[in-house]
């Protein structure tokens, strides 16, 4: 039997009861004077709804999940709301075979560590869940960016605690809204990078570390890029094994406390000073 949800003499609203194989048949009335009105095959079950896989199986808010199954719309053409433990998630795409998602963040069922169930809901209402497949784990953060502004080429360590967001690596970073040059090496408690290039300097911008998932351990105001370094003059502009010359310009430490090194033509040269 199907649940009467709201009546009057024009329209019945009802949730439809469950069917355990596709069928078609009739609608039928049974008014309170005994009275039936049918309309003859007039609605169709459609196979149930079943979520086969969810990738990842962990992750944080902000988190890109993946399902994939059957009939995931639930009879429907969309969805309209998805829930992962309780909190709604963004849906970036649905269709009756996969659909991805963004965990969400807010009040919910969301305790570390503890699986909680996934739900679809079809802009029918029908809905297709499937329980205990997705476990929440907390949540990253950036303890320390060292040093904490440069320019093109600074290298810059970022430490914290779970920097990959339950993901199995951090695919990018971005330092004061510039994606950085590399990733030098990374792991969940330290990302080392080489800063990108900024044409003009920028204070306390953030620091934002994206995991393969596609999560975000988002440090506020933690970078600055100073200006970029120029050399102005380099005299004289020849010369031999021993040649003296002098490098001029602005911000030739480039953020740093010293010259480490020096190429001329590709040759490494001697630091006087």
């Amino acid at each position: 039997l199907a649940t009467i949800v709201e009546h009057n003499d024009s329209t019945v609203v009802v949730t439809a009861g469950p069917s355990a194989s596709p069928r078609t048949g009739d609608v039928v009335l049974r008014i309170d004077t005994d009275a039936l009105y049918q309309a003859v095959n007039a609605f169709t079950y459609v196979s149930p709804g079943q979520i086969n896989s969810v990738t990842p199986t962990s992750g944080v808010p902000g988190t890109v999940v993946t399902l994939r199954g059957v009939n995931l719309l639930g009879g429907g053409t969309a969805l309209r709301q998805a829930l992962l433990g309780g909190v709604v998630a963004t849906v970036q795409n649905a269709s009756n075979t996969e659909v991805v998602l963004v965990a969400g963040s807010g009040s919910g069922s969301i305790t570390p560590g503890v699986a909680v169930d996934v739900v679809l809901q079809a802009d029918t209402f029908a809905e297709v869940q499937r329980v205990q497949i997705f476990t929440f784990v907390e949540s990253g953060n950036v303890s320390s960016v060292v040093p904490s502004e440069g320019q093109r080429g600074t290298v810059v360590s970022i430490t914290g605690f779970n920097l990959r967001s339950g993901a199995a690596s951090v695919a990018s970073v971005v330092l004061a809204g510039v994606p950085v040059e590399s990733i030098v090496s990374e792991n969940d408690t330290l990302v080392v990078v080489v800063a990108g290039n900024s044409a003009t300097a920028l204070t306390g911008g953030n620091v934002s570390v994206i995991s393969a998932d596609g999560a975000e351990v988002l440090s506020v105001g933690n970078f600055s890029y100073l200006d970029p370094s120029n050399v102005t003059a380099v005299s004289p502009v020849e010369g031999q094994f021993g040649t003296e010359v002098h490098i001029t310009g602005i911000h030739l430490h480039g953020g740093g406390s010293s010259v480490a090194r020096v190429l001329l033509a590709g040759v490494d040269a001697y630091l006087l000073e």
